[in-house]
């Protein structure tokens, strides 16, 4: 899965808009940037073939693999939407036979929608939290900054029950089981 990932000193930069103004110092970055970039797809082309190759695999490829490790972590949700994703492009990205993963019905696949929304909503919660509290993502703090994190955490999530309750969005229940820590 490493194969997948750019460095961060080739990844390219993206464009300047036609009416941002730029520095010396920001076009000679740009350039400098660039230069990376380019240096780092030679060097791959001939000293790493193989590796080139293995970074051409299509996104949903590579999602595949890279959620069949995770499930245990992800659950079976992100899996399936990659596994629906790959099926209806079977075709196009030219595997042979048909696909051996069958077409969800539309009441299935409504269903397996609203499961990824709930997903998706879970892990924004977890990447703000992380944020918020200054966590990892198994929630765990250093014991010398337990009391002041854990005085954050409740608040935080004090204010988005307040929040959700407030418009309607969902219940307690239905948040205690989105709340990617152990609830306050």
């Amino acid at each position: 899965m490493y194969a997948y990932d750019v460095p961060d000193f080739a990844a390219p930069i993206s464009p300047i808009s036609s009416g941002e103004v730029t520095s010396t110092e920001d076009r000679r970055a740009r350039i400098n940037a660039e230069l990376c970039s380019q240096a780092f797809d030679v060097c791959v082309k001939g000293l790493i073939p193989g590796w080139r190759a293995a970074r051409a695999l299509d996104d949903d490829i590579v999602r595949f693999f890279l959620y069949c490790h995770r499930t245990w972590r992800d659950g079976a949700v992100v899996l399936t939407e990659v596994l629906i994703d790959i099926s209806k492009r079977w075709k196009e990205l030219g595997l042979a036979g048909s696909c051996p993963y069958p077409k969800p019905t539309p009441e299935e696949l409504r269903d397996h929608q609203e499961k990824m929304r709930t997903y998706e909503t879970a892990q924004k919660l977890r990447q703000d939290l992380m944020s918020i509290l200054d966590t990892p993502s198994d929630g765990w703090v250093p014991a010398d900054c337990w009391e002041e994190v854990n005085k954050a955490h409740k608040h935080a999530f004090d204010v988005i029950l307040q929040a959700v309750q407030s418009d309607q969005s969902m219940s307690e229940q239905e948040l205690r089981l989105l709340w990617p820590f152990d609830s306050p």
